[in-house]
């Protein structure tokens, strides 16, 4: 793990926090993430967001990687991310990853608006209305 002030990099995404403070999570290709994985990025995400409600950007285009059902449920239901998720917007570029992204939102459930988007413009206009 790589750690500035502003960025955190994990073994499966580069996390850290625009100019706007919009929490920004890259995911990282053909990686696999479990649940060590899973609350490592929990940690980072809390870390960053210093315990303020906190807009996400989630960068899920150009990935092909794994994420096991313990890891997003932990993502999904652990309370150090629900306190600081005020709106997800998640970015995707295939089906296949919007149909992974549906699945996420439908079957684990996290709390607090999230969407899911083709474009990073539609994204953040999204996300601008829950400032």
């Amino acid at each position: 793990m790589i750690e500035t002030p502003e960025k955190i990099e994990l073994t499966t995404s580069s996390i850290y926090l625009d100019s706007n403070g919009i929490l920004n999570v890259v995911y990282k290709n053909g990686v696999e993430m479990g649940f060590e994985e899973a609350k490592r990025h929990a940690e980072a995400c809390c870390k960053l967001c210093d315990g303020q409600m906190t807009l996400f950007l989630v960068d899920a285009r150009n990935v092909s990687s794994i994420m096991d059902p313990s890891a997003r449920e932990h993502l999904a239901q652990t309370p150090g991310l629900i306190e600081i998720r005020k709106a997800v917007a998640i970015i995707v570029d295939s089906l296949p990853n919007r149909m992974i992204a549906n699945f996420y939102h439908r079957f684990n459930k996290p709390k607090g608006p999230l969407k899911v988007f083709n474009s990073e413009k539609d994204a953040l206009a999204w996300l601008s209305k829950y400032k």
